[in-house]
């Protein structure tokens, strides 16, 4: 191995061990399911993560699969069944199939219920070998938590961390309390996303910030400083509600963007959503995409209808009276199409 200091956030650095080049391994050979250890692995929040699942035995047992994003780094962990056992399959940037990359990792998986670590070992993945391991076995479902430890990684780029939790002088130069405990932060950093909190801690290293969580309020951070952290279906309206709230316009537009492109949202609710936070763009899109009265039909009989202010129901209306037009317009046409040609008719003398 060879050692080196790769840059991070400010002046953090991360140090990095080179891996050999990668090299094709068997992994046909199941982990032994015996159980090695009583004690669960502590969490180092910059280079661990864990990830808990919970697999349905039934008679239909059917393979699954979860994705997970650390710092970057592609996770996939999938479950399946062969010759009556059950097993947990885990890979690593499967994607990337250039043999230039390697991650070397502290794979523990451990049961939930009784807390003892199946399976412990050490990973050399790379595009040609993954983790596999046999689960133990039990009556209704499988509980599951898998911790993963970064070692080592050669050819990918870890993202920056930054924990909100511990002082760290040459990033962070204030702090909030937050449900009494200490978020730290960087205030010229914050002001240039948010003037409203650069205005909380002008004058003062520190501020109680009341009606927020301490973990929404950590996510949120994540946001604003350079993070791999993922939007999704789950915390978009939670961010959404911060964003407005301290006047982060970056971010509410982030997630403009993403309800814009979440198909899987009720439409009623994006116009409600659209309403509270004053999204044009978001309200714009949901109504071009009805396109049909009993599309708006359909969001004028929904539960959220009634939540919807005049102005909202008022363009629902307008965009009924839209398509009732182009669909005239479009009779009109086909009538006009349907018409013989009067200048078929006309006889030229000369």
């Amino acid at each position: 191995f060879q050692k080196v200091s790769t840059s991070m956030a400010a002046s953090e650095t991360l140090n990095v061990f080179f891996l050999s080049p990668p090299s094709s391994k068997d992994t046909k050979n199941y982990s032994n399911p015996s159980t090695i250890s009583t004690r669960k692995p502590e969490i180092d929040s910059e280079f661990d993560f864990e990830r808990k699942f919970t697999v349905p035995l039934a008679e239909n047992f059917k393979k699954r699969q979860w994705k997970h994003n650390f710092r970057g780094i592609p996770w996939i962990f999938d479950t399946f069944e062969r010759e009556n056992a059950h097993f947990l399959r885990i890979f690593c940037n499967k994607l990337n199939k250039s043999r230039l990359w390697g991650c070397l990792a502290h794979v523990s998986v451990f049961s939930r219920s009784s807390r003892f670590i199946c399976t412990e070992k050490n990973v050399d993945f790379d595009s040609e070998t993954h983790f596999e391991t046999i689960l133990p076995l039990s009556k209704e479902n499988i509980e599951i938590s898998v911790q993963i430890s970064i070692k080592a990684v050669i050819g990918l780029s870890l993202s920056p961390f930054f924990d909100f939790s511990k002082p760290k002088s040459d990033i962070f130069d204030a702090f909030l309390l937050v449900e009494g405990k200490k978020v730290y932060v960087g205030k010229q950093y914050l002001a240039t996303y948010s003037p409203f909190l650069y205005d909380l801690l002008d004058g003062t290293p520190e501020f109680q910030l009341p009606n927020v969580k301490f973990v929404d309020f950590i996510e949120f951070l994540h946001f604003l400083y350079p993070t791999d952290t993922e939007m999704t279906s789950s915390n978009v309206e939670r961010l959404l509600n911060l964003a407005h709230r301290f006047e982060v316009e970056i971010l509410k537009s982030k997630c403009e963007k993403f309800l814009i492109s979440l198909d899987s949202m009720d439409a009623g609710w994006k116009l409600i959503l659209a309403e509270s936070f004053s999204l044009s763009r978001l309200q714009n899109h949901v109504l071009q995409n009805l396109t049909t009265e009993k599309d708006v039909q359909k969001v004028s009989k929904s539960a959220h209808y009634r939540q919807m202010t005049d102005t909202t129901k008022t363009s629902l209306l307008n965009r009924v009276l839209e398509i009732m037009e182009e669909k005239e317009d479009s009779d009109d046409d086909d009538v006009e199409d349907s018409m013989p040609d009067e200048s078929d008719d006309v006889i030229y003398v000369e």
